[in-house]
């Protein structure tokens, strides 16, 4: 299987990062980028592109929104990167600076938010093809609620039952 096409932006040199970038790059097509305006850059097809085929290889699968602190990113940056690739699986991966954010702050909607030290146990199995099942929240939409991922994570709480019911 072909490796994931990852888009990462933000503060990937932060050391909270480190052995997630080392990682990512070894796994994945890899395209760094500081700031979102380099990320929208890396998406757009190259000079000269006819046919298209560059502007298939740049559209990432995954974009991942590297934060070290609170509003390093703005959620209207995070939208930008949402309409240049609709498609794309938006992720954010945050520092220790934003672990109360959830509690104090107002982080971005529609995201899969991942904590610097969970890393591994929630991207890998999405990254890389054949390691884990894919968690469930990955395949909800974007506009699935904390609540409704929380349930795809659960399950059915009903055991299921074979039979008939008539009324």
């Amino acid at each position: 299987m072909a490796a994931k096409r990852v888009l990462l932006v933000g503060d990937y040199a932060h050391r909270d990062f480190r052995e997630a970038v080392a990682w990512l790059e070894q796994h994945t097509e890899l395209t760094l980028a500081a700031t979102v305006t380099d990320g929208l850059a890396a998406m757009r097809p190259a000079a000269g592109d006819d046919d298209g085929s560059a502007a298939r290889r740049q559209i990432p699968d995954v974009m991942i929104v590297v934060q070290s602190r609170p509003g390093q990113i703005s959620p209207q940056q995070i939208e930008r990167l949402h309409a240049a690739s609709p498609l794309s699986r938006l992720v954010t991966l945050v520092g220790s600076w934003c672990e109360g954010e959830l509690r104090s702050g107002r982080p971005s909607t529609g995201v899969i938010r991942i904590l610097w030290h969970q890393w591994q146990p929630r991207l890998v199995p999405f990254l890389q093809p054949g390691s884990a099942p894919v968690p469930n929240t990955w395949r909800m939409p974007r506009t699935a609620s904390l609540d409704e991922q929380f349930a795809a994570t659960v399950g059915p709480v009903w055991p299921r039952r074979e039979g008939l019911v008539a009324i």
